[in-house]
């Protein structure tokens, strides 16, 4: 996810949290002025935390909840 805003001359910063993922997320875009939220949706693990109907779905649902437009990188984007 920082590559793909790198590449577009985005700021990015990146934060490890524990806890339910969207209250992380929710609790991080509350504390920051953040303008758009990068998603990265990673190939090849065996244990991923969405697959890429439920992290469209989630995406959709942070920007709808929190006004933050959200991006999914995905590694075959970056082609």
């Amino acid at each position: 996810a920082e590559d793909f805003a790198t590449r577009y001359g985005w700021e990015s910063r990146s934060e490890l949290r524990t806890g339910r993922v969207r209250d992380e997320i929710e609790q991080y875009l509350q504390e920051h002025d953040v303008h758009t939220l990068v998603l990265g949706a990673p190939r090849g693990t065996t244990t991923t935390v969405f697959g890429d109907d439920a992290i469209e779905r989630f995406a959709d649902e942070m920007s709808r909840e929190t006004g933050v437009k959200v991006e999914i990188a995905r590694p075959e984007d970056e082609t």
